[in-house]
């Protein structure tokens, strides 16, 4: 099988440094390298990759990122939203004893499911990640981190060709019958939900905010033909978080917050 470091220079250049070999990290197992004791600098390696590395779906969460202004590496729990292929939810696990991951895309949540079934700390969940929250969060006990993913990014009937970003090669879904920007990007709702039902104090980890422009406003067509998020606003959202809030830090493209505990 395809060796992904050999694609990602960066990478094998690290592990060549550390362990004096170019240890193998197979697709489809991304996380398991040929070497004992490698698997976790490997997540420190993701931990510091460069922008032109970024958008690897393995690679967008940096626990690194969140530490630098909340300590919460005793936090038990973890929540995604938007499973896609499970690189996250694998690498959420390394921090976080139990991971909770939502996947609205039926063929790629049964794909999880097979993948992640190894890994007993990690729970795939199926549908609209705002249902599966509102049944969720209320049982949640402890501290947790939310890392909100869950998003259209396109199908086979996106026009790629005029498109920024090309893709990841799969169907991924989106709320309703038809991807209008409220079926596309439920963050909102999510946030909402986090906000009103989780007690306890917890961060919440938001990707992608360069979807948003210098205003505040959702942008439509950024990476792709036909991608919407032109019904949000990074103001709206912060108003609704404001009696909670006491961190807001915006690193790189993605947005760290942190809740306090209501008491």
């Amino acid at each position: 099988m395809k060796n992904i470091c050999n694609s990602i220079p960066f990478i094998q250049k690290r592990l060549k440094q550390n362990t004096g070999s170019e240890a193998e990290v197979v697709e489809g197992e991304r996380q398991v390298l040929s070497r004992r004791g490698e698997l976790k600098f490997f997540f420190e390696i993701l931990d510091s990759l460069p922008d032109e590395e970024y958008n690897k779906p393995a690679m967008k969460f940096h626990m690194k990122n969140v530490t630098k202004y909340v300590n919460c590496r005793d936090y038990p729990i973890a929540v995604e939203t938007g499973t896609l292929f499970g690189d996250s939810a694998l690498k959420l696990n390394r921090y976080f004893p139990e991971v909770y991951t939502i996947e609205i895309n039926r063929d790629l949540f049964e794909k999880a499911v097979l993948r992640l079934k190894k890994h007993p700390g990690i729970k795939v969940l199926f549908g609209d990640s705002r249902a599966v929250l509102e049944d969720l969060v209320p049982k949640l006990q402890g501290p947790c981190l939310f890392y909100l993913d869950a998003h259209f990014s396109g199908d086979h009937t996106t026009d790629w060709k005029a498109s920024r970003w090309k893709g990841y090669k799969v169907d991924t879904g989106c709320a309703g019958d038809r991807a209008t920007a409220e079926n596309q990007v439920p963050l909102f709702e999510e946030i909402r939900l986090i906000h009103d039902f989780v007690k306890s104090e917890c961060v919440i980890y938001i990707d992608d905010i360069d979807k948003f422009d210098e205003s505040g406003a959702g942008l439509k067509d950024k990476e792709f033909k036909g991608e919407d998020w032109s019904h949000l606003n990074l103001n709206t959202i912060r108003s609704c978080l404001a009696d909670r809030t006491t961190l807001w830090e915006r690193v790189k493209r993605q947005l760290i917050v942190h809740l306090h505990e209501i008491r």
